[in-house]
């Protein structure tokens, strides 16, 4: 049996979201209220842990959540899972809190949740002091009280860790790491002995050393801990640096530097989600990936091709007065995007278009003005298609509009324009998403900064009805704050 405790406490708004996902569980036949401490219905518990929470209102967060997870195949009834668990907040010292406990059924393997307060019922805040090395513990004594399964850890797939054994120190350096690990020492120790442990800290050993030093069991086994770690990972992303931090000294733009990652075998891609972007980077050959906000800020989407890159290209391009507001009209650059780059910053002009046009010929229009070469296809019953080229990089590719989306095809935008519902407006009439859209292109690169700008405050009829309902509804708040103050004022005078 396997305790996973949430990485943290939490707050009362955590609490009522968690209650409501264990109630959606509930009602939708996944889930069930087995037991409380302090209520009969789990429909009460919300309430009653803030009356406890609020014994003591110096725990700033006062709730908490654990899950008790078998092994695939182990099945327990009910009955015996509460026992169980109870047991388990006894030896976490955790009993005298008010706590509820759910059953999912919604995975292969059965498990419950046990929604706590860190706060007893009579006021002290629980000890949570080596928690999870506790729980290990009461985990291992109560799989032998109640005859339950024993934790095995999964024997180490040295196939598919192939890297690892081409990187012939990775083996060793993972252990160092995971002794030094405040949540995985006591688990290694436990599986290490005084002589293997003094042996491996004697110098740096190869992979096939250490195997030799464990024995295939135990090196198998310890493997599969430090695997279970990401300490393994941990080492594939400090090679990764390596590479990165090394490519960003010697590169002198962001087309070099992505050409020099590519050439060491680095994979770097980019991801977005409603105007929300980021890099992946991975090595390759291994099936392991980092998102750059897990990496130094000099390598995260807006940073790494923001202007530190782009002041040293020769870029040359017009400007066109359009209704007041300059727009990038057609310049070349020797810019070089991939296709999945250039297909996501079609999509973000092309949205910023839709948002602030009145009619397709305005569209295509603003399309122009930002480097997008609109261009239809025909028959003889009229357009029957629509390709997207971003004309302003020095390697264009052409894409069909249902490429960069599948909602972009000619009749629904056209849709789109006569005020019918489709998945355009969702999107498009969406202020939030296209203000994110906007900042997502202004970080890209600098060459379309101003172009997003202008689209956000060209003067289309759509975009100034919005601009004027948002000012209203600011000076209303206004007048009701100032009416608010000076009641207020009244009311001390008298």
């Amino acid at each position: 049996m396997i305790a996973k405790f949430d990485k943290k406490p939490f707050s009362s708004s955590a609490l009522s979201f968690k209650v409501d996902y264990h109630t959606k569980k509930i009602e939708a036949g996944k889930g069930e209220f087995l037991y409380s401490s302090v209520v009969n219905s789990f429909s009460d518990f919300t309430d009653v842990a803030h009356q406890v929470a609020g014994l003591n209102e110096r725990v700033k967060y006062p709730f908490h959540e654990v899950s008790l997870n078998l092994p695939k195949g182990e099945s327990l009834d009910d009955d015996r899972f509460i026992e169980i668990a109870k047991d388990f907040m006894k030896k976490m010292k955790y009993d005298n809190t008010a706590y509820s406990i759910i059953r999912h059924t919604d995975k292969e393997h059965e498990h419950i949740h046990i929604l706590f307060t860190t706060v007893d019922l009579e006021g002290k805040k629980v000890d949570r002091f080596n928690e999870r090395r506790r729980s290990q513990q009461a985990s291992r004594e109560l799989e032998q009280k109640y005859t339950l399964k024993e934790t095995v850890y999964n024997k180490f797939d040295k196939n598919t860790f192939s890297e690892i054994k081409a990187r012939e120190y990775y083996f060793h350096n993972a252990l160092v790491k995971g002794l030094k690990s405040y949540q995985y020492e006591v688990i290694l120790n436990e599986k290490l002995d005084g002589t293997i442990l003094s042996n491996i800290g004697d110098r740096s050993l190869t992979n096939s050393e250490c195997e030799v030093i464990l024995g295939t069991a135990l090196y198998d086994e310890i493997g599969s801990i430090l695997d279970m770690g990401n300490f393994f990972n941990k080492l594939f992303k400090d090679e990764l640096l390596s590479i990165m931090d090394n490519s960003f000294l010697e590169s002198k733009s962001f087309v070099s530097f992505k050409k020099l990652l590519a050439d060491q075998g680095v994979y770097m891609r980019l991801v977005s989600d409603k105007g929300q972007s980021k890099y992946v980077y991975g090595l390759s050959n291994v099936p392991i990936y980092f998102n750059d906000t897990t990496l130094p800020k000099r390598y995260r989407y807006g940073e790494i091709t923001s202007l530190k890159w782009n002041e040293r290209l020769n870029v040359e391009v017009d400007q066109k007065e359009v209704g007041g507001s300059a727009l990038l009209s057609t310049g070349t650059t020797n810019i070089e995007l991939s296709a999945d780059e250039q297909k996501h910053v079609i999509y973000n002009l092309v949205y910023l278009a839709l948002h602030n046009s009145d009619n397709y010929e305005e569209f295509s229009s603003k399309l122009k003005y930002g480097n997008v070469f609109l261009e239809e296809h025909k028959n003889s019953k009229g357009v029957y298609g629509l390709s997207l080229t971003l004309s302003s990089v020095g390697n264009p590719v052409t894409f069909k509009a249902s490429d960069v989306s599948k909602n972009l095809s000619y009749p629904a935008i056209n849709r789109y324009f006569t005020s019918i519902e489709n998945p355009i407006s969702r999107v498009a009439n969406d202020t939030g998403v296209i203000k994110s859209i906007a900042e997502d292109t202004n970080k890209y690169i600098p060459l379309f900064s101003q172009l997003a700008l202008s689209l956000m405050l060209s003067g289309s009829d759509r975009y100034d009805r919005e601009l004027e309902r948002e000012e209203e509804d600011n000076q209303e708040r206004d007048d009701l704050k100032k009416k608010k103050k000076k009641k207020n004022m009244n009311i001390h005078k008298n």
